[in-house]
């Protein structure tokens, strides 16, 4: 059994705050912050299946619209390749440091752009400091 720190826990905490919001990583910063060494290990142990975040009541999944509903991407006044990466970020399958570590866990999951843990797909295209200028430099609202 998992070990916890209770100085770190928040009274109405659920497993549900400990999975990153694509629902398919456990939110491994979380997990330090909360847990002994070999309190994580265990948890990282267990695998999550595909929308796990979703099934424990929080949220959204983008794997969890129906294959009619990505006609928006498709049919986007856009080029194919531009739709094609739509497609990608929206499934999670763009190559972060996240999704590069799943086959190579030798590589650091940090954003060599800012330096922050957990390379995902929201960090790369909105959340990242580098990011965050570039589209504030643009006149999309």
């Amino acid at each position: 059994m998992p070990t916890l720190q209770p100085e770190q826990v928040e009274e109405q905490m659920t497993v549900a705050d400990l999975i990153e919001d694509d629902g398919r990583w456990w939110n491994h910063e979380k997990l330090v912050s909360l847990f002994t060494k070999e309190g994580v290990e265990a948890i990282l142990n267990i695998t999550l299946g595909k929308g796990a975040k979703d099934r424990l009541g929080r949220g959204a999944c983008s794997r969890n619209i129906p294959k009619n509903d990505w006609d928006f991407i498709w049919r986007a006044n856009a080029p194919h390749r531009v739709q094609l990466f739509g497609w990608k970020a929206c499934k999670q399958a763009v190559a972060t440091t996240r999704n590069l570590v799943k086959r190579r866990p030798n590589i650091d999951n940090y954003c060599c752009t800012c330096g922050a843990n957990n390379e995902d797909v929201h960090h790369v295209l909105l959340s990242c400091d580098f990011v965050r200028i570039v589209w504030a430099l643009t006149d999309l609202p």
